[in-house]
């Protein structure tokens, strides 16, 4: 058992994080780091995203891991003898569906407060405009269907014919004996989940996200935060503003830029991509509205673009949307 939840560790991560990178390549990327466990993250790059793309790519480490799961439940053999085995495919099933129950819980939560900033599920609400009760529902459906085809391939039976073999012959052993080994079994896997769960999710050092109008008297967006260690630090970004360019800068108190990246619409989620030093730091967005403004822009910033470079970003511009604004959503998470 122990085995099989060990196996599932990286085999959920190599499908989850699989999914991401095989619509990142899909989307002209390249994988520039693919790390699998408890830390497992991949880092893309080039990558450039439709609306579509960014929603495919939200979700796609959720459907990898369940196709793969629909797959194994249906070449699943109940007339095989090895207990190991079934106790694995229990473990799949288990695992794999539990891993939907986020995307029941973060949507419902997003009706009353804000969700995890930088999460698969909010970045997918965000780039689908989807009810957030519409994905709790087709979650709890997938985990419905799920349960019934698992049920129908006598899974759930062969699971439940082993560990009642297994329970009685430890009953029998004793009442109490049996009782303390129940209480000292969940008492240790609530404590390594605490404390794996505080290794894993350190707090963000930032985390915002907003919508808004960017009109012609908006200013810099500035957001303050605090390294408290020096190190590595994961960026998840996604800035989706059609019409305009935006310039994403990060400052250290000192006031060099340690960050720069500008876009009309892109989705960056990167593990170590950003290294801080101990200290306080300030994110900036600059919000170009016009291409004199933007040419003016990248003489003071001292970028260096070449003439037929800045006549492709000048294309991006809409000028029908200026009277209205130009909408923005920006999210930002740096743990």
């Amino acid at each position: 058992m122990i085995g099989s939840g060990v196996l599932m560790v990286y085999l959920y991560t190599l499908l989850h994080e699989g999914g991401h990178a095989l619509v990142g390549i899909l989307y002209g990327g390249k994988v520039n780091r693919f790390v699998l466990g408890l830390n497992a993250h991949v880092s893309i790059s080039d990558a450039v995203y439709s609306q579509v793309g960014k929603a495919l790519l939200n979700v796609a480490g959720l459907l990898l891991p369940l196709l793969f799961l629909i797959i194994a439940l249906v070449v699943y053999q109940t007339k095989c003898k090895n207990a190991l085995y079934h106790i694995f495919y229990g473990a799949l099933w288990l695992s794999f569906s539990c891993s939907l129950l986020a995307w029941v819980i973060i949507p419902f939560m997003a009706l009353f407060a804000t969700p995890p900033m930088g999460d698969d599920i909010t970045n997918f609400l965000m780039n689908t405009s989807l009810h957030p009760l519409a994905v709790s529902l087709a979650a709890l459906l997938l985990i419905a269907g799920l349960a019934l085809l698992a049920f129908k391939r006598g899974l759930l039976c062969k699971i439940a014919e082993i560990f009642r073999a297994l329970f009685q012959a430890e009953f029998r052993k004793g009442k109490l004996v049996f009782l303390i080994k129940v209480i000292i079994g969940v008492a240790l896997v609530f404590i390594v989940g605490l404390v794996g769960f505080r290794i894993l999710a350190p707090e963000p050092v930032l985390e915002t996200s907003f919508v808004m109008t960017v009109g012609l008297d908006t200013e810099d967006v500035k957001l303050p935060f605090e390294a408290k260690q020096s190190k590595p630090y994961s960026m998840d970004l996604t800035l989706d503003g059609q019409g305009i360019l935006t310039d994403i800068q990060i400052y250290n108190e000192e006031g060099t830029r340690v960050y720069q990246t500008l876009a009309e619409s892109f989705t960056h989620n990167g593990y170590g991509s950003l290294k801080l030093e101990k200290g306080q730091y300030e994110m900036v967005l600059t919000f170009l509205q016009e291409p004199q403004d933007m040419e003016a822009h990248f003489r003071i910033m001292g970028y260096d673009f070449t003439r037929d470079e800045i006549e492709a970003l000048k294309k991006i511009y809409d000028p029908d949307t200026r009277a209205t604004g130009y909408p923005i959503k920006f999210s930002a998470t740096i743990k």
